[in-house]
């Protein structure tokens, strides 16, 4: 799951920089994870991309992902 998070959250950061935004400006993050046990390990890894003024979040165990993933995320971002 490690390595698919920060995947994820690396392609988002560059898809932000070629639109002149940032980590900072995402304002809700929804994630979807197969195994909510691992949720210490997740937060570890979400602390690391956002130090400052944390985006809401919501997190919810799911049974299933498309192509085996053990993580997906859904972004709101606001680009004022």
């Amino acid at each position: 799951m490690e390595n698919q998070v920060n995947r994820i959250l690396l392609n988002l950061s560059e898809a932000l920089t070629e639109l002149n935004l940032g980590l900072q400006n995402v304002v809700k993050i929804t994630m979807l994870v197969k195994d909510l046990s691992k949720f210490t390990q997740l937060n570890g890894i979400y602390q690391r991309y956002f130090q400052f003024n944390f985006p809401v979040r919501t997190t919810v165990q799911v049974s299933a992902l498309p192509l085996s993933a053990a993580v997906e995320m859904e972004f709101i971002v606001d680009a004022k």
